[in-house]
């Protein structure tokens, strides 16, 4: 909850779905699925991609927007920027799920317990997706059909080696051009 110089109390405690009635549980329903239409999809997209806000800044315009919009009983599509994260972080992106594990340190510490850094006796949850699911995913995705470059090329204007992109370079043309030993119908894929 943020606070506003604009509050309207009838408003404060409802999200947009809330007062405009319109409650989407399941992406059967609703294609924009976690968000509640392209509008509010598009704007989380210039927040936090395009415009890159700072969470301060998103704040700042979504107060401004609410109080705009509450004299007409309406509110805005995001009530704060945990609501926006939270719902960029429901966006499922193919069915590869989050995982984690706890990291923490286990290497010598000082002598002088006084003096050990706090990092050290602190754990740390490190959240990842499986990089060859990803891929695989990724790559069976029909939208990125024409997007791929799968083949090493060199391209040459009056003689001069001329570099566009990572499969354009000797480092990508060099890896596919080595033999690959007991290895038929292979793609060489490089991730960046």
């Amino acid at each position: 909850m943020f606070s506003s110089p604009f509050s309207s109390p009838s408003l404060d405690n409802l999200s947009c779905s809330e007062a405009s009635g319109n409650s989407y549980k399941e992406d059967e329903i609703n294609p924009w699925y976690p968000y509640h239409g392209q509008i509010e999809f598009e704007t989380a997209r210039l927040f936090y991609k395009e415009a890159q806000l700072s969470a301060q800044q998103i704040n700042k315009i979504l107060i401004l927007w609410h109080a705009t919009l509450a004299d007409h009983g309406l509110c805005s599509l995001f009530k704060d920027h945990h609501d926006l994260y939270n719902t960029i972080n429901a966006t499922l992106v193919g069915g590869v799920p989050w995982e984690s594990f706890i990291i923490d340190y286990k290497g010598p510490c000082p002598s002088n317990p006084s003096s050990q850094p706090q990092w050290m006796d602190d754990e740390y949850n490190v959240y990842f997706k499986d990089p060859r699911v990803l891929v695989q995913d990724m790559i069976s995705n029909p939208d990125f059909v024409s997007e791929f470059n799968y083949t090493p090329y060199h391209k040459y204007f009056d003689g001069v080696h001329h570099f566009q992109n990572m499969m354009s370079g000797n480092w990508a043309w060099r890896q596919v051009v080595r033999p690959f030993q007991n290895c038929c119908a292979s793609t060489y894929i490089s991730i960046i």
